[in-house]
């Protein structure tokens, strides 16, 4: 601090007096151009203090040096143009450096202290909460948060992307190639996270909401399971996961159930079943596992009668497809004449009738293939509408126009005003 105070009092004099004796200054930088003032001060300081003896020395080397003092304070004028204020930049700068310096110096000496007190006593309560738990704190939140949802994230895309597989996949359902293709472009998808377990069991879910149980609903699901090449008793463990996430449909667990008895075959992977069995008798109060096993035998009776319905009434044998449906050959005889005897009708058919009779557009009954099924109809097919009410043949719109003034409210670029209909497609009547 001494030597600040001098360089602030007496910097702006030490430097005139010295300027001649150093080497001429650039203009670029501060920080030299105070260096060369502390030389100045320090040089000063010490001729001072000098004794006569180098004061008959420093005069002679004034004397003799004159002019090249001067030589060289012309050159040093030329070179830098010096200002009274450049110097207490220069030293505030420099004092400013100085202080810095000695904080730094006092902060590492206070830690240097800390660290020989705690390993001389230990860290204090306050110390050990403020340095260590409450960062630990802050940094464990922030951890947690961001495991959080990062991991949000990653299940959903997840999720998203198990779900376009299973539907992708029962789009594809029966042509083997194409399936085997999807699973293996969304096994690529799903990357390092979940693959057999949860692909299986997010598509058995989809396909038991979407699909009927038939015996190519069987065959698709028996190709499925060889793709994935689990033992039955993991493919089962996978059909009772996919059961228990449809805790709401119970029709969707029976066919799990329906597709797991007639895909597996061991004991061990029939046993395993067992969960979706007790699930689906726990809804009756008594009897539930006997319901149970004859709920299971009428849905392949179901299936299998709705596939000797498709294949049509020109078959004169056995419809395929009763073996992978679980029945022995005279339930499916049974089946097959019951259809048979109906003319190969559904169900809705018996009940609801044929199609609905088609007309034309005048009003005339049709066959399937169009043709007028009534000759009078026919005879009369060139006629125009006649009487005093007509009634158009599509909506059932009626005219009453007043006798002998039809050409006015009926000509013949005429339309119905409900549904447009041109004028030959109304009927008269008297």
């Amino acid at each position: 601090h001494d030597f600040y105070d001098q360089v602030t009092s007496e910097g702006a004099s030490m430097v005139g007096k010295r300027r001649a004796t150093t080497a001429v200054m650039p203009q670029s930088s501060e920080v030299t151009y105070g260096a060369q003032f502390v030389s100045a001060v320090m040089d000063e300081t010490e001729i001072e203090g000098a004794t006569a003896e180098d004061e008959t020395e420093v005069s002679e080397y004034s004397e003799e040096s004159m002019e090249e003092e001067s030589s060289a304070t012309t050159a040093s004028d030329k070179a830098f143009s010096y200002k009274p204020e450049d110097a207490e930049i220069a030293a505030r700068k420099l004092a400013k450096d100085m202080r810095k310096e000695e904080n730094k110096i006092a902060r590492q000496k206070v830690k240097a202290e800390k660290a020989a007190r705690r390993a001389e006593n230990g860290m204090s309560l306050p110390e050990f909460t403020a340095e260590i738990l409450v960062p630990a704190a802050v940094v464990g939140f922030l951890g947690n948060w961001v495991y959080k949802n990062s991991k949000f994230l990653y299940d959903k895309g997840q999720a998203d992307t198990l779900a376009s597989y299973a539907n992708e996949m029962i789009y594809h359902d029966g042509d083997f190639e194409e399936m085997k293709m999807c699973q293996n472009e969304y096994r690529r998808k799903l990357g390092i996270g979940p693959k057999r377990r949860k692909m299986l069991t997010s598509y058995l879910e989809q396909y038991a909401k979407k699909k009927v149980v038939s015996p190519q609903a069987i065959s698709s699901l028996s190709y499925v399971f060889s793709l994935y090449n689990l033992s039955e008793k993991d493919a089962a463990k996978v059909i009772v996961k996919a059961a228990e996430n449809l805790s709401t449909q119970p029709a969707s667990r029976s066919k799990l159930l329906f597709f797991g008895e007639h895909i597996l075959k061991s004991p061990e992977g029939l046993t395993e079943l067992q969960p979706i069995r007790d699930m689906l008798a726990s809804a009756y109060r008594s009897g539930g596992p006997a319901i149970v096993a004859n709920a299971q035998k009428t849905i392949g009776q179901a299936a299998y009668k709705n596939a000797v319905i498709a294949a049509g009434d020109e078959q004169t044998s056995l419809t395929v497809g009763w073996e992978l449906l679980g029945l022995t050959k005279d339930e499916a005889e049974t089946v097959y004449e019951a259809v048979k005897s109906d003319g190969f009708q559904s169900d809705a058919k018996k009940l609801y009738g044929g199609p609905k009779q088609e007309f034309d557009e005048k009003g005339r009954r049709i066959d399937t293939k169009g043709k007028l099924m009534d000759k009078e109809d026919e005879d009369s097919a060139s006629d125009g509408p006649k009487g005093s009410i007509f009634e158009c043949g599509n909506c059932g719109y009626t005219l009453f126009p007043a006798k002998g003034r039809e050409f006015k409210f009926f000509p013949d670029d005429f339309k119905c005003p409900e549904c447009g209909s041109p004028k030959d497609q109304f009927i008269g009547r008297d």
